[in-house]
């Protein structure tokens, strides 16, 4: 019977991390014979008016754009959307260079999706099918909120690396790391580079690099040095469990 690998989870947010801006900027917002930067000033001015979440506010203007303009929102109509949202170099075929690598050396690389987007436009990207599913039904409060004990949990945080551009990122990349797995703060322009430098110095987050995850990019060396340590630190503690084991026979 072979012997089962230790799974890795890569946990991506979507919007400024895998694609610039946000996808809602890939033709829904044209759709509604709006500019973005006149759809974004119009939800800033809405949640400060009504002091409520950017997201929440965000999505409810989609809705209110979509009744005024006749636009569909069934699936079908997102995910076409979806095959519009650009994405940063290289992220087409990551996945594969990632899944070799981790594979070569032992470690079974899952690949996850925690964004506050759209996921039916997700699923229209041509990366939708590199994504493994948690919990199937997001209402089931019961399951999502389930406590499980860290030896029981099927990947554990020191397993995990995490990626993101932004503040809202900022509560999930810090509690990766201070859990032991492994933060990394992506950027494509300057002033991201600032947060993300900012994040670093913080302690907030492991690492910083610019959103190119190409081959041999800054991204792709980091990432790989990571999978290096997490199996390194497997085996490490697999030794002392054996060891424990013999001692106590």
């Amino acid at each position: 019977m072979a012997k089962k690998r230790p799974q890795v989870a890569l946990v991506y947010d979507f919007d400024g991390t895998l694609s610039p801006g946000n996808m809602q900027e890939f033709g829904f917002i044209q759709a509604t014979g709006k500019t973005k930067d006149e759809f974004w000033e119009k939800n800033r001015k809405f949640a400060e008016g009504k002091d409520a979440n950017g997201i929440l506010t965000y999505m409810y203007l989609m809705l209110d754009e979509a009744k005024k303009n006749n636009i569909s929102l069934t699936r079908e109509s997102f995910q076409k959307f979806g095959k519009d949202v650009e994405l940063f170099r290289g992220v087409k075929q990551w996945f594969s260079l990632v899944n070799e690598y981790g594979n070569s050396i032992g470690l079974d690389v899952k690949h996850y999706i925690n964004s506050s987007g759209l996921k039916e436009m997700i699923e229209g990207t041509p990366i939708a099918q590199e994504f493994n599913k948690g919990i199937k039904q997001v209402s089931d409060n019961r399951r999502v909120n389930q406590y499980i004990p860290d030896e029981k949990r099927p990947i554990p945080f020191p397993r995990m690396i995490y990626f993101g551009d932004g503040e809202t990122d900022v509560p999930c990349m810090k509690m990766v790391k201070e859990h032991g797995g492994h933060s990394i703060a992506v950027y494509d322009n300057e002033d991201k580079q600032k947060t993300a430098c900012q994040l670093v110095k913080e302690g907030r987050v492991n690492f910083m690099c610019s959103a190119n995850y190409s081959k041999g990019s800054v991204m792709n060396i980091i990432v790989k040095r990571i999978l290096d340590k997490i199996k390194a630190d497997f085996e490490f503690d697999r030794l002392i469990e054996l060891n424990q084991k013999k001692a106590w026979k």
